[in-house]
C-alpha cells in the first residue's frame, strides 16, 4: 500500500510536479498515438505535419521506457576483513526493475517520472536469509523546463539524478540504498552564459533521511534510511570553456544536517574549491579537483581538505588502449587536536572507484562510502577489443594520512602504520545489442599494516550483471 505523510512543504513541492495546466491549443495525450511509436531518426527524416493550431504532429507527447537489471555477486570478508567471521562469505542475487514515463505537453516542458523496485536475496555460510521484497519508490519525479522565458536557462524541479564534474562531491544522494537509486530532491537551474562561454549550475537540495520522507513508497516492508540525516543545502558550480580543450570550474557547497540514525551527523559544512579538465597535447587528458571545508560536525569545528585527479594517455592503437595515473586524497581526523579534520564527500558517496572499499570505510565510521583519512595512488589500463567488448582494470595503493585511535569497529586498526593496502580491480563490459548489455567484475583488497592483525584477511568480490533495456 502507499505509505508516507505530506507536510505543507511536501505539498508545495508536488504542486510544481503534478499540476501542469492543460491548454486547448494542444491535443490530448491520446493524440500521441500518432507518433509515440516512431523512432526518433524516422521522425527527423519525415516532413512535419500540422494540426489546425499549427503544432507539428511528429513531436512525441509521451515516451515510455525502462530496464531490468539482474545481478549476482559473491563476496568474501568485505564486511569484516576476517575470514573467520560467521557472515564473512556470502552470495547475493538482485533484480532491479525500473519503468519511466515522460510527458511533453509543450515544446520546452517535460514531466519525468520513474518507479524503481529491487528484489534481493542473500545467502551466507550460516543462514539462508529471508528474501528481501523491499518496496517500490519513485526515484525520478520532476518537471523540466527549458528556455525559461526565452532565456538560456533550464530549470529542473523535483526528484532527479545529478552528477557535477567527475561526481566527486555531487553524484549520489541515497548511499544507503545501494545502487537501486541515487536521486536528490532538488531544484536545479542550469544557465548558459554565452557571452563568456560559461555555464552556471544553481541547486537547492532538500533530502530526507527515510525513503518515504518526501514521496510515499509502494510498501513491502519497513522503509529504509537512504541517508543518515535530514539534509538541506545548496550548490553553485561555475564552468568556463573559453580556452580550447579546457574547462575551468569553481564551486561552493553548503549542507545543513540533522542526524536521524546513530551514525548520523548534525551540523553545517561549507566546501569551496575548483578544478580543471584539459587536453594539453594530442592523446593526453588531465582532470583535477580540490576543495577546502569548514563548519561544524557533532559539536566539533571542521577543518578539512580533499583532492581528486588523474592523467590519461590514449595510445590510439588497434585496441584503443589507455593508461591512467590517478590520485585521491581525503583528509582524516587528527586525534591530537580539538577540531575534526575528516573530509566530507558531501553528496558524492558512491562506488565509482571501488566496489569493495565503500564497505571497508564503513567499518571505520559506520557510513558506507564516507571516504575519509585516505590517500590513493591509482594505475589504470583500459582496452576496447571490439565495439561491443571492452575492459577496465586498475591497481591502487591506499594509505591513511593519520591513524585515529577510535573507529566504528573496536579492533579494526593497529594504532600504528599508514599503509592501508593493495586494491586490484578488473571489469569486462559487453553489449550484445541495443537492448542487452552487462559486465563481469572482479576486485580484491589486501589489507596492510594500518589494520590490526585480526583484520588483515583479503576481501574479494566477483560480480556478473545483465541489463535489459526496453
Amino acid at each position: 500500500m502507499l505509505q508516507g505523510t505530506f507536510s505543507p512543504r511536501n505539498l508545495l513541492f508536488l504542486i510544481i510536479l503534478l499540476l501542469v495546466p492543460a491548454s486547448p491549443e494542444f491535443p490530448s495525450i491520446q493524440a500521441a498515438e500518432i507518433t509515440a511509436a516512431e523512432p526518433e531518426d524516422k521522425q527527423r527524416a519525415a516532413q512535419p505535419g500540422h494540426t489546425k493550431t499549427g503544432r507539428a504532429l511528429n513531436r512525441k507527447l509521451f515516451k515510455l521506457g525502462g530496464d531490468l537489471r539482474i545481478r549476482g555477486a559473491y563476496q568474501d570478508s568485505i564486511q569484516s576483513l576476517n575470514s573467520d567471521h560467521p557472515e564473512s562469505e556470502w552470495f547475493q542475487h538482485r533484480y532491479r526493475l525500473r519503468g519511466g514515463l515522460t510527458l511533453s505537453p509543450w515544446e520546452n516542458l517535460d514531466v519525468n517520472t520513474r518507479l524503481a523496485w529491487e528484489f534481493r536475496h542473500t545467502v551466507d555460510a550460516e543462514t539462508n536469509q529471508n528474501p528481501d521484497w523491499s518496496y517500490g519508490l519513485f526515484d525520478i519525479l520532476n518537471l523540466n523546463w527549458r528556455n525559461v522565458l526565452n532565456l538560456p536557462l533550464t530549470i529542473t524541479a523535483g526528484r532527479q539524478e545529478i552528477v557535477l564534474g567527475s561526481g566527486w562531491l555531487v553524484s549520489d544522494g541515497t548511499p544507503g540504498d545501494g545502487t537501486r537509486s541515487r536521486f536528490l530532491d532538488a531544484v536545479r537551474g542550469e544557465l548558459e552564459i554565452r557571452g563568456i562561454n560559461s555555464s552556471l549550475n544553481m541547486i537547492y537540495i532538500d533530502q530526507g533521511a527515510r525513503a518515504d520522507s518526501l514521496l510515499p513508497t509502494i510498501q513491502g516492508n519497513e522503509t529504509d534510511f537512504l541517508v543518515e540525516e535530514d539534509q538541506r543545502g545548496a550548490v553553485l558550480h561555475f564552468s568556463n570553456f573559453s580556452l580550447e580543450n579546457t574547462e575551468f570550474s569553481a564551486f561552493f557547497l553548503t549542507r545543513d544536517s540533522e542526524a536521524r540514525t546513530s551514525t548520523g551527523w548534525s551540523g553545517t559544512v561549507y566546501a569551496a574549491g575548483g578544478g580543471v579538465r584539459i587536453i594539453p597535447f594530442e592523446r593526453w587528458e588531465i582532470d583535477f579537483e580540490a576543495a577546502l571545508q569548514r563548519g561544524s560536525r557533532n559539536g566539533k569545528t571542521i577543518s578539512a581538505s580533499g583532492a581528486s585527479g588523474e592523467i590519461v594517455f590514449h595510445l590510439e592503437d588497434a585496441l584503443r588502449n589507455s593508461f591512467t595515473v590517478g590520485y585521491n586524497y581525503y583528509s582524516g581526523d587528527n586525534p591530537g587536536t580539538m577540531a575534526d579534520e575528516s573530509f566530507d564527500v558531501m553528496w558524492g558517496r558512491d562506488n565509482r572507484w571501488s566496489k569493495i572499499y565503500p564497505y571497508i570505510i564503513e567499518l571505520e565510521n559506520g557510513r558506507e562510502a564516507q571516504f575519509q583519512n585516505t590517500a590513493r595512488i591509482k594505475f589504470g589500463w583500459s582496452s576496447r577489443f571490439t565495439d561491443r567488448l571492452n575492459s577496465v582494470s586498475s591497481y591502487s595503493l591506499l594509505f591513511a594520512p593519520v591513524n585515529p585511535i577510535d573507529t566504528y569497529i573496536e579492533d579494526l586498526t593497529a594504532g600504528t602504520g599508514a599503509f592501508r593496502g593493495h586494491l586490484w580491480s578488473i571489469r569486462l563490459n559487453y553489449r550484445l545489442n541495443q537492448w542487452i548489455s552487462g559486465h563481469f567484475l572482479a576486485e580484491r583488497f589486501q589489507p596492510g599494516g594500518y589494520y590490526s592483525p585480526s583484520r588483515r584477511d583479503p576481501a574479494s568480490i566477483i560480480r556478473i550483471e545483465v541489463l535489459y533495456h526496453f
